[in-house]
């Protein structure tokens, strides 16, 4: 229990680093940009590529994938048709990019390493695969489209969706573990040396964009949001519970995943799409809080 509360202080403490940096001047919420960019292009590509390399995919897994596909999905419609039906590109781009998605590399997994153990590292790695390329592709390739005044078309979106590095380390590593092939240990040695920094680097971000003192409309729009997941969240967790044909070694760090923050990469994806980049600094904050009072509280619960 010591080494939960050590993990869960650590990253808390690196995200009031970036704000009070930002607090004191040493750096402005206008650098945002060029930690965004550090993540999507370096950072964040490179822990996909040390993570997924030693992944053993076993094909009764895929229904991780299939759960996290399915929970992403309809909230990113929510949040779209719903919640921001009246909004404008800005407000659409901002549902698409913060109402599904999970942080589960930079915290989920480890949690689930220190709580659960390896399966519960596996079903993670399955569990981001879906939610790498919904969000990280398909999401943020159609929020380009929308914030950019474009159709929104298949053949836009994919074209914008290779564009995006961290939906080509996906599908590149994705297609070489089914193969069963591994990449050499140099490569994976310097991996691992820019993946891990990514902790660090989003969180500070986070931190820095973080802007506790919003309009009441920012308010309100937080407070529906988050409403709307966490009440589908619950939903989703006892029909996994219930339904899902998982072995309980699976089931459980599955429906941890569900508790977890909206990811830390979403303030990045929003602002290089020209989304409401202060909200989802908010909620992405408001929802690391609940993640980490939830995920061991539903530990206890299941166990």
């Amino acid at each position: 229990m010591l080494n939960i509360f050590s993990a869960v202080f650590g990253l808390a403490a690196i995200v009031a680093i970036g704000y009070v940096f930002k607090r004191v001047g040493w750096v402005q919420a206008s650098n945002v940009g060029i930690f965004s960019k550090i993540i999507l292009y370096v950072t964040l590509p490179a822990l996909i590529v040390t993570s997924f390399n030693s992944t053993v995919i076993e094909p009764s897994l895929f229904m991780v994938t299939a759960v996290a596909a399915f929970a992403i999905l309809i909230q990113m419609g929510v949040g779209v048709f719903v919640l921001e039906r009246a909004g404008g590109p800005r407000e659409r781009v901002f549902a698409l990019l913060n109402a599904g998605n999970y942080n589960v590399g930079n915290f989920a997994i480890p949690f689930l390493t220190t709580l659960v153990g390896p399966p519960a590292v596996v079903t993670a790695a399955m569990f981001d695969m879906g939610q790498g390329v919904l969000v990280a592709g398909i999401g943020y390739a159609t929020a380009m489209a929308i914030s950019r005044g474009k159709p929104v078309t298949f053949a836009a979106v994919v074209k914008e969706a290779f564009k995006n590095p961290v939906m080509i380390a996906y599908l590149v590593m994705v297609t070489l573990r089914m193969l069963d092939i591994t990449l050499p240990d140099g490569v994976i040695e310097f991996t691992a040396r820019l993946g891990g920094a990514n902790t660090f680097v989003a969180l500070f971000m986070l931190g820095v964009a973080l802007e506790l003192r919003l309009n009441r409309e920012s308010y309100r729009r937080a407070v529906l949001h988050l409403g709307v997941r966490y009440a589908f969240t619950i939903v989703l967790s006892l029909l996994v519970w219930f339904v899902v044909p998982l072995a309980l070694e699976f089931r459980v760090p599955l429906i941890m995943l569900l508790w977890a923050p909206i990811a830390s990469l979403a303030p990045a994806l929003t602002a290089e799409a020209g989304g409401d980049f202060q909200l989802s600094s908010f909620v992405t904050a408001v929802s690391t809080v609940i993640g980490m009072i939830m995920m061991p509280i539903v530990l206890v619960i299941l166990t």
